[in-house]
């Protein structure tokens, strides 16, 4: 027994990465993006969103959070059209700024969450940005989810690739152009392509497909909507102590 025992403690050991850098080549992995300022034992939420903040540029819809959130940080109320819940205790973050618009009620949103790696040395954060049109989502240019590693013992944070956590941002929607001017399209179900004329697909492609990511403020689960070909796919991206893995 004690010998089946043992066996399996080290077959578990093999399976268990060594460390980030066997989970996450350089491949996957930009340059420093900050380093994190914190007091206390461990940064929260609050410590992430600064450091990203600090460190990066504020076009329009980001300009408007940054400056919601140096008001939080000074102790102020959002202005009149923006709504700031900051959750320390799940390490959560949602922003979000109505705009006046005469025919629809637009509303962008930004969210931010981490998880703990597996080696308990690494956390992953993530930052999700969407836009809401009479409450349906709509791409725009800065729609999307990113996310960054952050090292407990350097107390740096670089851009991860959503590729090196096991994400397809395209989520498996892919085309070809043939010969006869038409297009041969993947859709989520890539066992059955479709064909269809380049008149077509010009048209498909203004609409192209794109997922909103709404980031957990309670678990540990992404859920995903996926807009694509005029319908809505449900997927969740369950954090698997170093990866994600999609379920339905």
């Amino acid at each position: 027994m004690k010998a089946i025992v043992v066996s399996a403690v080290l077959l578990l050991a093999d399976m268990i990465p060594a460390s980030a850098t066997d989970v996450y080549p350089d491949s996957v992995l930009c340059e420093a993006y900050g380093t994190v300022q914190y007091k206390g034992k461990a940064p929260s939420i609050v410590d992430f969103v600064t450091c990203l903040q600090d460190s990066e540029e504020h076009p329009e819809f980001f300009g408007d959070f940054y400056d919601a959130w140096q008001r939080h940080l000074r102790g102020r109320s959002p202005g009149p059209h923006e709504r700031l819940t900051v959750d320390r205790r799940h390490g959560y973050v949602f922003y979000e700024c109505r705009y006046p618009d005469d025919e629809q009620d637009v509303r962008g949103c930004m969210e931010y969450c981490f998880w703990n790696c597996a080696d308990g040395k690494h956390k992953i954060v993530a930052q999700s940005v969407y836009f809401l049109y009479d409450g349906e989502a709509s791409p725009g240019q800065y729609d999307g989810v990113q996310f960054f590693l952050y090292d407990n013992d350097t107390h740096v944070m670089k851009h991860l690739l959503a590729e090196g956590l096991g994400i397809d941002l395209s989520w498996g929607v892919t085309w070809d152009y043939n010969d006869d001017n038409t297009v041969t399209l993947y859709d989520l179900d890539a066992s059955q392509p479709r064909l269809m004329s380049r008149a077509d697909f010009d048209q498909w492609l203004v609409k192209r497909p794109y997922a909103v990511y709404r980031l957990p403020r309670q678990g540990k689960d992404i859920a995903v909507t996926i807009y694509v070909g005029g319908r809505q796919e449900q997927r969740r991206l369950v954090w698997g102590g170093w990866k994600f893995a999609v379920a339905r």
